[in-house]
């Protein structure tokens, strides 16, 4: 395989932004709230609701009260980017293997919104790669960030729970595999924060990015009415008289 991808030109088309609805309200784990404000017809219900669970179920608020409000929604349309992703997987072991993932909040979802992934400069825990994991904590302390939500071709995925550090894509797919599915094993330093389960891919043509979502957190105040009132304090004691 690869002789396809070699006869592609490298030069990316330029992208067309698609205004598209925003994902409807729902509510997120950890008592976190999902809000609506840019309702369109762009996304049929079917994708909404696929956008809702995925984003419902791939941010993990830290706090009870934290709100996320998606204040805009856009569908990706870069022609030469579907076409290199269709391409690779048409090639991989597994074709059908595609999931639909999410990626971020990192500065570079922009960047790979509309001029396709890149491989980072050095290797993670498990290797060469670009890492989706199924859940990612929102930090209180960020006013906002971008996520993307892609087609990810997993193809035959490579079971891993202990990190490899000197996996990439030639080992990987010399093995017969397409990705790593990352499970990773308990321990008592992950206890208090686990690490998230994830799929690692070794090409940066094995995703494209659908949708880009932009979101806004906030923290809810405490209802005045829900703090019990303090009982008062009590008379000092009244004092005597000289005889």
């Amino acid at each position: 395989g690869g002789g396809g991808l070699a006869n592609l030109a490298p030069a990316l088309a330029a992208s067309l932004l698609v205004p598209a609805s925003s994902v409807p309200p729902g509510p997120l784990p950890s008592g976190g709230e999902l809000v609506s404000q840019m309702p369109s017809a762009e996304v049929s219900p079917s994708d909404r609701a696929e956008l809702e669970a995925l984003v419902r179920g791939y941010l993990h608020p830290q706090l009870p009260n934290m709100t996320l409000t998606v204040i805009a929604v856009e569908a990706l349309r870069v022609p030469v980017l579907q076409e290199l992703f269709e391409l690779l997987r048409s090639e991989l072991a597994e074709p059908a293997g595609v999931h639909r993932k999410c990626f971020g909040p990192s500065p570079l979802v922009s960047r790979f919104a509309h001029e396709g992934f890149e491989l980072p400069p050095n290797p993670g825990p498990y290797g060469l790669g670009l890492y989706f994991p199924d859940f990612v904590p929102v930090d209180p302390t960020t006013r906002g960030f971008e996520v993307l939500v892609c087609d990810v071709a997993v193809g035959r995925r490579w079971s891993f729970e202990r990190r490899c550090r000197n996996l990439n894509y030639t080992r990987v797919s010399s093995a017969g595999f397409d990705s790593v599915r990352v499970t990773p094993a308990p321990s008592a330093a992950s206890a208090a924060v686990p690490e998230a389960p994830a799929d690692v891919i070794y090409h940066p043509h094995q995703a494209v990015a659908r949708y880009k979502l932009t979101l806004a957190v906030g923290l809810e105040l405490p209802s005045l009415t829900a703090i019990p009132a303090l009982p008062p304090d009590p008379l000092p004691p009244t004092p005597a008289l000289p005889s």
